[in-house]
């Protein structure tokens, strides 16, 4: 019976993941001034249900909550996201991504959300380290190197610091 109890447990709580991001997406589009259209709140729909399937909803959670984290302590963004989230309206929306995807028509491959997926985020390189050094305080997530760069280890997600190239 515990075991019983213990799944319903785990997919109660991925549940409500799920509709948390759900509702931080479409809070977010508000924000944003993005039209909340059909079009707008079915894509958002069908990313959280594929994030969700995939076990990224926590991921793209903390994702949002330490990019939230780095522009409250910096003062500045990214100045670079790629990687597996790239084109997806709920990343834009959360925070994550600052280009609208529905501007150009992009959207998220699915294909390479694959687990674990990746994400790039790249920074100055006057304070690339010092982000780093501020996320594995703040216990974001597991921070190794990995080939020579820092990145943040989630459940199902890597994200690598990288640096900007300047020419």
């Amino acid at each position: 019976m515990k075991k019983r109890n213990g799944k319903k447990n785990e997919v109660m709580a991925g549940r409500a993941k799920c509709e948390s991001l759900q509702f931080q997406a479409e809070w977010g589009a508000k924000k944003l001034g993005v039209e909340m259209s059909d079009v707008v709140r079915q894509r958002i729909t069908e990313e959280v249900m594929v994030l969700g399937n995939m076990g990224l909803v926590e991921a793209v959670l903390t994702l949002k909550d330490t990019i939230e984290g780095i522009k409250g302590r910096f003062a500045l963004n990214p100045e670079d996201v790629s990687g597996a989230l790239e084109g997806s309206m709920v990343a834009f929306c959360v925070g994550i991504l600052d280009k609208n995807p529905m501007d150009s028509d992009e959207v998220i491959d699915p294909n390479i959300l694959n687990a674990p997926c990746m994400v790039k985020l790249k920074f100055d390189n006057d304070v690339r380290n010092q982000v780093v050094e501020w996320v594995r305080e703040k216990n974001y997530g597991e921070v190794k190197t990995m080939l020579g760069k820092p990145v943040l280890k989630l459940k199902n997600m890597i994200v690598e610091f990288g640096r900007v190239i300047r020419e």
